[in-house]
C-alpha cells in the first residue's frame, strides 16, 4: 500500500514538473509573440524581416475579434490593401484556403531575407495547428511618397506549397480563441 502511494506521488510529482516546464516554455514563447505584435504601426525604422515577423505573430495570436489579422491588414502596401482590401474582404481571404493555415499556427521557420534595392522577399514555413507544413513568400517594398514614405510594406504574400485540402469546413472551428 505504501508503494502505491508513492509510486502515486511520484507520478503527480512528474506531472507537476512537466506542467510548470510547459507553463514557463509558453510564457517565454507568448512573451516573445506579444513583444513582437505590440508594434502597431509601419515605421521606417523597421526592417523587412521585422515586419514579416509582426505579421507572422499576429497571425498566431489572431482572436475571435480578428485583431491579429486587423495587424497584418496595416502593414499591407497601399497597392496591396488597393487589392486585398477593404479589412472585411482581407478578413475573408485570410480566413480561407491557402492563408488560413498561418492563422494561430504551432511553429514557424523564417528563410534568409533577400533584398534588391527597395525590394525584399523572405520564406516563411508555418505548422499549422494540424501539424501541417505550409510556405510562402512574404514580398515587401519600400513606400516611397506618402504617408508610408520609407516604410517596409507587404506587397503579397505568396504561398509556394498548396496545403492539403481539408475534410472539415474551415479551420475557423479549430482554432484557439
Amino acid at each position: 500500500m505504501v508503494r502505491s502511494y508513492q509510486r502515486l506521488y511520484g507520478a503527480a510529482s512528474i506531472l507537476a514538473v512537466m506542467f510548470c516546464l510547459s507553463v514557463q516554455a509558453f510564457a517565454i514563447v507568448s512573451s516573445d509573440v506579444f513583444s513582437t505584435v505590440r508594434v502597431q504601426q509601419p515605421s521606417p525604422s523597421l526592417s523587412p524581416t521585422e515586419v514579416v515577423k509582426i505579421q507572422v505573430a499576429a497571425l498566431k495570436v489572431n482572436d475571435a475579434s480578428n485583431s491579429g489579422i486587423e495587424l497584418t491588414f496595416r502593414f499591407a502596401s497601399p497597392e496591396n490593401r488597393s487589392t486585398t482590401g477593404p479589412l472585411e474582404r482581407f478578413i475573408r481571404m485570410v480566413r480561407s484556403s491557402p492563408y488560413d493555415r498561418l492563422i494561430n499556427h504551432r511553429s514557424v521557420a523564417y528563410g534568409p531575407i533577400r533584398m534588391s534595392g527597395d525590394d525584399a522577399s523572405q520564406e516563411v514555413t508555418v505548422e499549422d495547428i494540424l501539424g501541417e507544413k505550409t510556405t510562402y513568400l512574404w514580398v515587401l517594398g519600400r513606400q516611397d511618397n506618402g504617408k508610408y514614405a520609407d516604410c517596409w510594406m507587404t506587397d503579397a504574400v505568396l504561398p509556394l506549397t498548396r496545403p492539403k485540402p481539408r475534410r472539415v469546413a474551415s479551420t475557423v472551428s479549430l482554432q484557439k480563441v
